[in-house]
């Protein structure tokens, strides 16, 4: 059995006990190795202590019964192994920053504050060396020209705007040589859910060309945080969840909740290479 197998098994049994009393010795006895063994494997691979995946698990399937269903709140906290209201609700606010009742009452519900199931591909993906390396820097200001539209699931919408785009640009009388060009997902809220609309554009004032459905958006200069996701564009939620539920807790950074800005080079083909790298800038 490999190393990525093992540790797979291990996340299968955590998965399938989550309402149940178990601890980290069953899991370990579970991946048919030892403790000590098995705790250093699997932190190398999913880069959190078996302890801390078992909790914030625990917390992301609570926060979203919380949401979706009318549970009572204690009900809620016993069926995930909390003992009682206070401990949930202390460990609640520390992950989430809110307590369980007003998370209930925002309907704060976004896809990125709760953990996912960590899946052969999320361990992959960590394995990838330096890539997912966090270098802080101020993100100058930017002028873009492109489309925008609203994306509310992942149904490869944004490949199709950046077909989309890219058609467009060729109706036009402009060089394409030297385009820089980004992608930005932007966060909004309603008063009954959160969704995001995409953009995807180029650098440009536009004196050059002027599509009547082309969108300008500015960028103004902010801090950020620079990661580079190695793969196929699709995949970059891997680098993200990674982002936001491994490096991000222990980093302590607050994460500005409305932007995340890609940014492409200068070509928007070989979207699917495995091979491709793609810089992601975190605000903060």
């Amino acid at each position: 059995m490999t190393h990525i197998q093992l540790i797979s098994k291990a996340i299968d049994f955590i998965e399938n006990n989550l309402k149940e009393q178990i601890g980290i010795e069953d899991v370990a006895r579970k991946a048919g190795c030892s403790l000590y063994h098995f705790a250093r494997l699997f932190n190398r691979y999913t880069h959190h202590t078996p302890y801390d995946y078992m909790m914030r698990r625990r917390l992301a399937e609570s926060a979203g019964e919380l949401l979706f269903t009318d549970k009572k709140i204690i009900d809620i906290a016993l069926d995930y192994c909390f003992n009682n209201p206070e401990t949930f609700s202390r460990t609640f606010k520390k992950v989430f920053g809110v307590q369980p009742k007003q998370w209930r009452k925002q309907k704060n519900e976004q896809a990125g504050f709760l953990m996912p199931r960590l899946t052969r591909d999320h361990l992959l993906q960590l394995q990838k060396g330096a890539y997912l390396k966090p270098v802080k820097m101020e993100q100058e200001a930017l002028h873009l020209v492109g489309l925008m539209a609203p994306v509310n699931s992942n149904e490869g919408k944004e490949e199709v705007l950046h077909d989309l785009f890219m058609n467009e640009l060729k109706k036009w009388d402009y060089s394409l040589q030297d385009a820089r060009y980004y992608g930005a997902v932007c966060y909004w809220q309603s008063i009954h859910n959160r969704g995001f609309s995409y953009f995807i554009g180029i650098e440009s004032d536009m004196k050059d060309f002027a599509p009547g459905q082309f969108v300008t958006k500015i960028i103004q200069s902010f801090p950020c945080i620079r990661f580079i996701h190695k793969g196929a564009f699709k995949n970059r939620r891997l680098t993200l969840d990674y982002i936001y539920h491994t490096w991000q807790p222990k980093a302590g950074e607050n994460r500005r909740p409305d932007l995340e800005l890609y940014y492409f080079g200068n070509s928007l083909q070989n979207m699917d290479d495995k091979g491709r790298e793609i810089e992601i800038y975190i605000p903060v």
